[in-house]
């Protein structure tokens, strides 16, 4: 941790910085949050059986139920996992058999074969950053 932050120019904390990091540090500290974009096109009427492979996939399934989503199964994968055919065969056929929609992150779904996409749903999400301008200042610093 401790080489990396002599290679920054700032740090960013997204969510809560529950491992006090902005206490033990002297760059600029930039927070963030995850925000769910228009998710309207989807019917929340529908459960939705949700899998991902990212870092802590708890984070996801607990948005998916802030937002009103009836989370009626989950699958974990590891971070940054590519996704085969026969995965989405299993995850479908999970999902069907509880009457749901597959659902994932947009980092997921960069990551699922081609054929499957468009029968998954995927949860918008955009990065909110508390202090756009020094984000801003520091990005033109680096690049000048």
């Amino acid at each position: 941790f401790g080489w990396a932050l002599k290679q920054s120019d700032a740090v960013i904390v997204m969510g809560d910085d529950s491992h006090h990091i902005g206490d033990a540090i002297t760059l600029p500290l930039i927070r963030g949050k995850m925000k769910v974009c228009d998710i309207s096109k989807h019917d929340k009427n529908q459960p939705v059986f949700a899998f991902a492979g990212i870092a802590r996939p708890e984070k996801f399934y607990k948005t998916l139920e802030e937002n009103g989503y009836k989370v009626v199964g989950k699958v974990d994968f590891p971070d940054h996992y590519r996704y085969q055919d026969g995965d989405l065969l299993q995850l479908c056929d999970q999902a069907s058999r509880k009457g749901a929609s597959l659902m994932t992150t947009e980092k997921d779904a960069t990551r699922v074969p081609e054929n499957y996409r468009s029968k998954i749903l995927v949860l918008p999400v955009q990065v909110i950053f508390e202090n756009d301008e020094m984000l801003d200042s520091i990005v033109k610093k680096i690049c000048a």
